[in-house]
């Protein structure tokens, strides 16, 4: 599935792109325009006189030179971030836009999939991370806490992960690494099994994980976002996270997206924690 093809992900992503690299009204305009999949075969003058009424500053009306400015000052900053169009007359559109996509369209994506689901969810204090055995030498100097859960973890501890479940379900746990890297955390070896009855969950799911806990190993917001539906949502991917530790990309985040778009019944949890140098 390639989802660039859908042209909502495709103008929010070079929007996205214009704010990165500083393009601000009709720089932005130019920019997105220029880079939109549906107007490759547009040339350049019939662009601006599509949007002649936008370019148009002061008593000037020479749209097409105002575009042809942009333009040069858009591929200048793309190259001076490393789009190898620099030392072409011709053809720079197109490797700027192929360059565009290869670099930053993947990790894009599924940062804008993440923000959507998070956006479907409830932050709550009934699920997050302890220690898997309280560090020596920390009585009465680790912070005073108004729920079971730690807001801040050394970094390299072992711990696990708890969620007080008010129903019964399968639970569907994802984590967003420090790094930006998304993980489904259950299922997975880990935790095998989705299926969750009421009370107090508790992973790693040890046995029948070799691993009795987790390890903080990345320094930074560690963010964990829990789906907890009647029936197991029907992704193919699940099949997989549960026998190898799945690092999910912007199809995964999609079809999950998808799901809980169609699925009012699916309850949707959010919490973060930090990892912090010692």
């Amino acid at each position: 599935m390639n989802l660039l093809s859908d042209k909502k992900y495709e103008e929010a992503f070079l929007y996205s792109m214009a704010k990165r690299f500083g393009f601000k009204d009709r720089c932005q305009l130019v920019f997105v325009k220029r880079f939109l999949k549906g107007n490759n075969n547009v040339e350049n003058e019939k662009l601006a006189e599509d949007w002649a009424d936008k370019l148009k500053t002061g008593s000037s009306e020479d749209y097409v030179d105002i575009q042809r400015d942009y333009l040069s000052k858009i591929f200048k900053k793309l190259e001076a971030e490393g789009c190898p169009s620099h030392s072409l007359k011709n053809h720079k559109r197109e490797i700027a836009q192929k360059w565009l996509i290869d670099t930053f369209y993947s990790q894009w994506l599924q940062e804008h999939l993440w923000e959507q689901i998070k956006a479907k969810a409830t932050r709550t204090n009934k699920m997050g991370v302890v220690f898997a055995v309280e560090p020596v030498g920390t009585m009465g100097l680790l912070p005073k806490k108004t729920n079971l859960y730690r807001d801040t973890i050394p970094l390299n501890s072992d711990i696990l992960f708890k969620a007080n479940l008010d129903k019964e379900g399968y639970l569907i746990l994802l984590e967003s690494a420090p790094s930006g890297a998304v993980f489904c955390v259950c299922p997975s070896p880990f935790a095998p099994e989705p299926r969750c009855q009421l009370g107090e969950r508790t992973l790693p799911q040890h046995p029948p994980s070799p691993n009795p806990t987790f390890t903080a190993w990345e320094e930074g917001n560690e963010q964990l976002l829990a789906v907890i539906s009647e029936e197991l949502p029907p992704l193919e991917w699940l099949g997989k996270s549960k026998e190898e530790a799945l690092e999910l990309d912007g199809v995964h985040l999609k079809g999950l997206l998808d799901y809980l778009e169609s699925i009012s019944a699916s309850q949707v949890f959010y919490t973060e924690y930090r990892v912090m140098a010692s």
